[in-house]
């Protein structure tokens, strides 16, 4: 959403230059699809989740497949009129989702500034959240989760095609499964592979157990969202955890010498 206009401002400067279609995503196009179609030079929004809908949408526009009244998910203008198909539906099991095309990427030009030059990529193992803070926008609340066999499988595709050990973890909460959590560190562990990342965590979450296991698996910091050192900020922000809670994590990551990065709103 902060780079709204600046999507706008580019989307002329195609338009201008080459006559292609321009396909937009991501949540924004939940908040205000309408706005979104009305700057005039935004042909299609795929709304919610893309992976599915913008393969019919390509098939549609690249092989004249499929009819676009019948493509769930997308927005698109008839005769100066904006439709909206019906929604797509929320994709269940999430190890149907094929893994990214890491081969069209050149890892050596990504850089993030805790892997210290080496190269990285990014993971995620769920989506969906719970939670109801106030200052974040929630795509679903469902939380969906692929199984530990599936993300492993990633792992050693990105180490043995493309020789990546460096991972971020994008689950906007990589610790909501205290199980899963621990059986996937233990799956790391027993297959020998020596990998570096870091996740996204909540604090009330966190026992011994489920730090020390991701210590042992190569788990090098963890992001925790802090956001305040006041209850009662906490409880109007609607964080549903306390600031006790928060120093009793701070005290388990530091314990096993685990790095910590804090998230303040």
């Amino acid at each position: 959403s902060p780079l709204f206009n600046t999507v706008v401002e580019l989307s002329r400067i195609i338009k201008s230059a080459i006559n292609v279609p321009i396909i937009v995503g991501g949540p924004h196009t939940l908040i205000d699809c309408d706005g979104i179609m009305k700057t005039g030079t935004i042909d299609y929004c795929v709304r919610g989740e893309a992976d599915f809908t913008v393969v019919s949408l390509l098939d549609y526009l690249l092989k004249g497949k499929n009819k676009i009244e019948e493509i769930n998910g997308v927005s698109y203008r008839s005769n100066g009129t904006v439709i909206h198909n019906k929604q797509q539906e929320q994709i269940s099991d999430l190890n149907r989702i094929s893994f990214p095309a890491r081969q069209l990427l050149k890892h050596n030009l990504y850089y993030h500034p805790f892997i210290k030059g080496k190269s990285c990529s990014s993971i995620i193992t769920t989506r969906g959240c719970p939670f109801s803070c106030i200052f974040c926008f929630q795509m679903c609340k469902n939380p969906r989760r692929r199984s530990v066999e599936n993300v492993i499988s990633e792992i050693k595709e990105s180490g043995d095609k493309y020789n990546i050990r460096d991972f971020e973890f994008f689950d906007e909460t990589f610790n909501l499964e205290r199980q899963w959590v621990i059986e996937f560190c233990d799956s790391l562990v027993k297959q020998g592979l020596k990998i570096r990342w870091r996740a996204r965590c909540r604090p009330e979450f966190f026992t011994k157990e489920v730090v020390q296991s991701m210590e042992k698996a190569g788990c090098y910091m963890i992001s925790m969202g802090v956001e305040s050192a006041n209850n009662c900020t906490l409880e109007w922000l609607k964080k549903n955890y306390t600031i006790e809670q928060v120093i009793r994590a701070i005290d388990l990551i530091t314990r096993e010498k685990i790095g910590l990065h804090g998230y303040f709103i």
